[in-house]
């Protein structure tokens, strides 16, 4: 993703809490917010698999 998010702020653990209200409800049951990548027009939300207990 070159481009518009050449210029991207990577955001820590953190500071992702606010995100997790822009996901489908039950999405962090399965899923952790590894990453975070923010441009001026767009905020784009990686996910990584919880891995089973």
């Amino acid at each position: 993703m070159r481009g518009k998010f050449d210029k991207i702020k990577s955001l820590s653990v953190m500071e992702t809490n606010g995100y997790r209200f822009l996901l489908p409800e039950g999405t962090l049951d399965y899923f952790i917010i590894s990453d975070i990548k923010e441009s001026s027009t767009d905020i784009v939300i990686f996910l990584e698999e919880k891995r089973p207990n």
